[in-house]
């Protein structure tokens, strides 16, 4: 693991950072330096030159990544307090007005119709029982009936309208995001860590080359091998390359020797693959911010590994981390919904 948990392309910014971490709670200071490199990895260029577009596209992706609405407040929150620190020590000009700050909106499951008139009969009975219980026990009129009827109507109107008209005035820099359904509310942190995980090495595979059927006895050039009982180690030629990377994640003999020692692999099997991929990307300090769904970072922080990542966008990494993140999504919600539909109901 890298012991600077800073990105080395911060640069100029590095001290500036540095000395804000300092100044944060200890036991908080990890995940806040984790979810400044994200923002970083994620805007690609200098404090100095942030803009509020590029903060507001960074909390739409946090959107559109499945960050929790709650969750997404607070890294925005500590993107910010970052920015002021910088401002206040003439860091950075004052490109977003702090008061112009991006904010999340929860948004939580209106109450149906049913909820509110409930709600309304209950006050109301309890108001007429308290002032009018004791003093008269005749029988309710159609009469009586009708006007009571009348005002839970006119009560309902009168919450209902409001309510409407507050939901539709929202400022222009303020992000709604829906709370997580009930369903997923209940699905277990370790599922979610597994299925970021999940959907990253197929990103992985997806990149190498090796997402079909085949994908674990894949060798360079396509071709494949015959037994999971070791390493092929056969180089193959193609494109002018030379290469003996195999299997899923197209492990060179020489990482594949060491990560089976420290896994203690016996063979090349799909699920060993596996669990050497994820030593991988414990060894290279990227494997918590894949489970926290930290996709960018992770991938620039991959390319020496596996230079498909770059690859995949024909020279322009901007372009080949768009191409990723899709494919990621589209993994990432596969995985997701599986590890809610097999979730027991409680």
């Amino acid at each position: 693991m890298n012991p600077d948990p800073l990105n080395p392309q911060i640069h100029g910014d590095r001290a500036a950072i540095q000395l804000w971490l300092q100044q944060q709670p200890p036991h908080k200071r990890r995940d806040r330096c984790l979810w400044v490199r994200e923002f970083l990895a994620f805007v690609g260029k200098p404090l100095a030159v942030v803009t509020l577009v590029d903060v507001r596209a960074f909390a739409q992706s946090l959107a559109a990544r499945g960050i929790p609405p709650r969750q997404a407040q607070a890294r925005l929150s500590v993107i910010k307090s970052l920015f002021t620190y910088g401002y206040r020590q003439g860091q950075w000009p004052v490109n977003i007005p702090l008061q112009h700050w991006p904010k999340v909106r929860v948004k939580g499951p209106s109450p149906s119709g049913s909820a509110i008139l409930t709600e309304i009969w209950s006050h109301l009975e309890s108001t007429l029982r308290q002032r009018f219980g004791r003093r008269s026990r005749k029988p309710v009129t159609p009469q009586k009936q009708a006007v009571f009827w009348s005002g839970v109507c006119l009560a309902g109107v009168a919450l209902v309208i409001p309510a409407h008209l507050n939901s539709q005035a929202e400022t222009p820099e303020e992000i709604t995001l829906s709370q997580p359904t009930p369903q997923v509310r209940r699905q277990r942190v370790a599922d979610l860590k597994a299925a970021h995980v999940q959907a990253f090495l197929d990103t992985i595979a997806w990149a190498e080359g090796t997402a079909g059927p085949s994908a674990y006895r894949m060798q360079f050039t396509g071709t494949e091998f015959a037994s999971f009982q070791d390493h092929p180690r056969e180089i193959r030629c193609g494109s002018g390359l030379c290469s003996d990377a195999a299997g899923r994640y197209q492990f060179l003999s020489t990482t594949w020797d060491r990560m089976a020692k420290k896994i203690g692999a016996s063979d090349f099997s799909p699920a060993n693959q596996d669990r050497a991929a994820i030593a991988l990307l414990d060894e290279y300090g990227v494997l918590e911010d894949i489970e926290a769904g930290s996709f960018t970072y992770a991938v620039i922080e991959l390319i020496p590994v596996w230079p498909s990542f770059h690859d995949v966008g024909n020279g322009d990494r901007a372009r080949a981390i768009a191409r990723l993140e899709q494919v990621y999504q589209q993994k990432l919600r596969k995985h997701s919904f599986e590890q809610v539909a097999f979730q027991p109901q409680h």
